[in-house]
Parts: C-alpha cells; sequence; structure tokens
C-alpha cells in the first residue's frame, strides 16, 4: 500500500535546475541517481536496487563528491556497476564530469570525477548513449544564452575521449541558431543514432519562430545527412 520509497533525498529536486531524479535498468541491477540539497553544495547521491525494489548499497545511497552544485545527471551501467555524468560548475562555466562506482558502490576514479567536457562555455548535459564497442555518445548544450547550441562526443567508462574525435567535441547544430529540446534515439547496431531538436534565429533579444532539425550520426560520429542537420519542418 502507498508504494515503496526507492530513493532518499530532501526533496530540493527542480526542473529548473536540471537536478530532477534519473534511474536506469541494466543487465547488473537497477540504479538512481537523486539530488540532495540539504547542505550546500547540492550533490547526487547513487544507490543499487535489487529486484525486489530494496536498496543493495547504503540506505541512503553512496553520495559523489561536488565542489559547486550538481546538474544533469545521465546513468550508464559500466563494467558490474554504473557510471554516472552530470554538469558541475567549478570554474566560471559549467562543465562536464564523470564518476564510476563498482560493483559494491565503490567510486573507481577520481574522487571529485574526471572532467570530460571543457569548453568557454556553459556546458549542460542532455543525453548519453551506450555504443557497440561498450563506449558513450554523449550530447550536451553549450551556451545556454543567447544562442544555445549542441554538442556531441565519445568517450571511453573510464572518462577518456575516444582516439581520434576531437576533444573540444562535433557540433550538431548550427553556430548563430538557438538549439534546444534534444532527443536523441539509437537507429540500430549499424546506423548510429537519431539526433532531432528545435532550432531558432536569434534576432536581438527576440527568438524568431522554432523549425525542428534533425540529423543522423554513424557510429565513427561522422553526420549522415548535411552540417547542422536537415529541416524537418519550417
Amino acid at each position: 500500500d502507498n508504494g515503496q520509497q526507492l530513493t532518499f533525498g530532501d526533496n530540493s529536486s527542480s526542473e529548473t535546475d536540471f537536478s530532477t531524479p534519473k534511474m536506469i535498468l541494466t543487465d547488473n541491477g537497477v540504479f538512481s541517481a537523486t539530488f540532495d540539497g540539504s547542505s550546500s553544495p547540492k550533490y547526487i547521491r547513487i544507490n543499487k536496487l535489487d529486484d525486489q525494489l530494496n536498496n543493495v548499497w547504503d540506505s541512503t545511497g553512496i553520495a559523489l563528491t561536488p565542489v559547486f552544485d550538481m546538474r544533469s545527471a545521465a546513468l550508464v551501467g559500466v563494467d558490474d556497476g554504473v557510471g554516472c555524468f552530470w554538469s558541475e560548475s567549478r570554474g566560471f562555466n559549467y562543465d562536464i564530469y564523470y564518476q564510476k562506482l563498482d560493483a559494491n558502490g565503490n567510486v573507481t576514479l577520481d574522487v571529485e570525477g574526471v572532467e570530460i567536457v571543457d569548453s568557454n562555455g556553459d556546458d549542460y548535459l542532455l543525453d548519453v548513449i551506450p555504443t557497440s564497442d561498450d563506449k558513450f555518445l554523449i550530447f550536451w548544450m553549450e551556451d545556454a544564452w543567447p544562442a544555445a547550441k549542441l554538442m556531441f562526443s565519445k568517450i571511453d567508462s573510464e572518462g577518456n575521449t575516444e582516439i581520434g574525435w576531437n576533444p573540444n567535441g562535433n557540433n550538431l547544430s548550427n553556430d548563430g541558431f538557438v538549439s534546444q529540446y534534444l532527443q536523441v534515439k539509437v537507429i540500430d547496431e549499424n546506423n548510429g543514432v537519431l539526433a532531432v531538436w528545435s532550432q531558432s534565429i536569434l534576432n536581438g533579444t527576440s527568438v524568431l519562430p522554432t523549425d525542428i532539425y534533425a540529423q543522423t550520426i554513424g557510429w565513427d560520429g561522422n553526420p549522415l545527412w548535411s552540417n547542422g542537420g536537415i529541416a524537418v519542418s519550417e
């Protein structure tokens, strides 16, 4: 009756600061990521659930170590544990970080995580897609204002950029437009992923009507359609 409590935060999660809870089902179990703002900075608690949805690790979760408020979490299955991506500002801008936990909930990388995206603008993690070679395509939004652009890259389970890939990431959308609301879906094991997003022109402080754009990206990272995607509706 009334359900079973799965995560233990302090109800400070919010869509406005990208701190909503996440859950993922992997071959190793169910994992959850919950934001806790009971102290500053706000941080992520990760837990593993068994097939009866009982917490396997710490009763309130394994706390990651923040420097500043954590944002935009994403979970992925790695080895016998779980990986967690998030955005965090440890300087002037938000960048993207990564941590990996083993089967017992022990962190295996640097205690504060590994920085995987560092640009001159704010970087907000949007999605992570596992690849067939046990690596990950990551997608993020750079510079939310004035002209947000969408970027992607590929990393391994230790947080290293894939050999041959641009360490600063690859452009998904065209610069100079406002690109938001990205959705990414796997096509199949041969053809990569389909990315769809909304795109607008910034005219001064006004955003002109929005169009929908799409791009297909092969597993090797090469866009299969025109650079910047193609218009689906305009």
